[in-house]
């Protein structure tokens, strides 16, 4: 698993400078995503329990909305560029307008994972809410 995550990062800073590459999200991104997991290369996975109040709410006209403890914390544009798929899941890099950010993701049905903890960085597991 730390060999296609590791493979996904080199992917992701390849295909970072295209542009022409950016697509829309893909319908898979729509809806409530509630964080579950927080994760690092140096310290224990970090759980968290249903109605935290850490989520991304994701809509069809790709804006994002993020909250922390229930607290607005960013909002604005967003668009994916999917590398590939395995096992069912895309990943791939998104990006994150306001403010300007980019990190690689992974999502499988009802699971997101953004981040990659394969080089110490940290990761996060968010579950779609129902």
């Amino acid at each position: 698993m730390k060999k296609l995550i590791a493979a996904l990062v080199v992917a992701a800073l390849f295909t970072a400078c295209h542009k022409d590459k950016v697509q829309v999200p893909a319908n898979g991104f729509t809806g409530s995503w509630e964080l579950r997991t927080a994760m690092s290369g140096w310290t224990v996975p970090v759980t968290y329990p249903p109605g935290n109040g850490n989520r991304y709410v994701f809509t069809a006209d790709s804006t994002y909305t993020k909250y922390e403890a229930n607290q607005l914390k960013a909002q604005g544009k967003f668009s994916t560029n999917q590398i590939g798929s395995d096992n069912s899941a895309k990943y791939g890099l998104i990006k994150f307008i306001n403010p300007d950010y980019s990190d690689v993701y992974r999502i499988k049905s009802d699971s997101l994972i953004i981040g990659t903890s394969v080089a110490d960085g940290p990761s996060w597991l968010y579950v779609r809410m129902k």
